[in-house]
């Protein structure tokens, strides 16, 4: 478990939020669950509006990318905390959260990567590779 998590009792994220002790066990098992949850929700926050948006085909592919960095910078400023957590703290899980938490990061990346392809149909990025475009490593599949 991350030290900065180790080092947070319940009791004090209880009082944080302004519940009894015994509420917070109502909702989470242990401070990993709670992790758990706070990677879940970052992750699957930031992908859900972009998955849609690649999708659309009545949008130009223009407006589709200055639509996703609205989204990725807005997303990044109303949870910074949670966004934080899901960058940093990520590699502490253990491998079994982090393989589910590696591939949702690689499937918003793909969102990305979709309308960097669509561009490039369209002229952009001419004789770039989708991956360096989006700063993907090659090794992602």
């Amino acid at each position: 478990m991350p030290k900065a998590i180790r080092a947070l009792s319940l009791q004090k994220i209880a009082d944080k939020v302004g519940v009894h002790k015994s509420t917070l066990f109502h909702y989470i098992k242990s401070k990993k669950d709670l992790l758990v949850y706070v990677l879940e929700h970052s992750g699957d926050t930031l992908a859900a509006n972009l998955e849609k948006l690649s999708s659309l085909q009545e949008l130009d592919p223009e407006e589709k990318l200055r639509v996703a960095f609205e989204y990725h910078l807005g997303s990044v400023i109303e949870d910074i905390g949670g966004l934080n957590i899901y960058l940093n703290e990520m590699k502490m899980l253990p491998l079994k959260y982090r393989k589910i938490y590696t591939q949702k990061r690689r499937n918003y990346e793909k969102y990305f990567e979709t309308i960097v392809v669509e561009m490039k149909e369209r002229g952009y990025f001419e004789g770039l590779d989708e991956k360096i475009v989006c700063f993907r490593s090659p090794g992602y599949a």
